[in-house]
């Protein structure tokens, strides 16, 4: 994605994992949330 590229200034791999994992987590969260509101 060029936009992002642009946007933001170079990040090193390890920071760039470092955000996936945040990423990850957060949206494994929301999954989670979404699969207990069904359940009830």
């Amino acid at each position: 994605m060029p936009t992002v590229a642009i946007i933001k200034p170079i990040v090193t791999e390890e920071e760039n994992e470092r955000r996936k994992q945040i990423l990850y987590d957060i949206l494994t969260r929301i999954a989670y949330k979404n699969i207990e509101e069904k359940d009830k």
